[in-house]
């Protein structure tokens, strides 16, 4: 089993090429990898309860890890309570720690 950590810094606002993002996600997790995505930046703006952001609504249905950069929240003014159900905030320094463990890393 292999493991991927796809990290969203533009999130499906301000590029439209996000939503193949996340299916790309998916598709891996259904192939029986392990797969987290990783939100830094604006990428956590559609995040936010209320938003419209269908990636990551099915990317969460799936079963897919997803966590939030506490910085890029701090940012952006975001609260954990801010986020939609599943989101989890993270400290950047996962990314160190999953790179270190040899996890593949897929940045948009």
């Amino acid at each position: 089993m292999k493991h991927y950590l796809f990290i969203e810094s533009e999130g499906s606002f301000a590029a439209a090429d996000a939503p193949q993002f996340f299916a790309l996600a998916r598709e891996i997790k259904q192939q029986g990898d392990t797969v987290e995505i990783f939100l830094v930046q604006n990428g956590v703006m559609p995040a936010r309860a209320g938003s419209k952001a269908d990636g990551l609504s099915a990317a969460l249905q799936a079963g897919i890890a997803v966590m939030a950069d506490e910085m890029s929240m701090r940012e952006r003014a975001l609260k954990a309570s801010d986020l939609v159900t599943g989101v989890k905030p993270a400290k950047i320094g996962t990314v160190v720690e999953r790179t270190a463990a040899g996890w593949n890393v897929i940045w948009h």
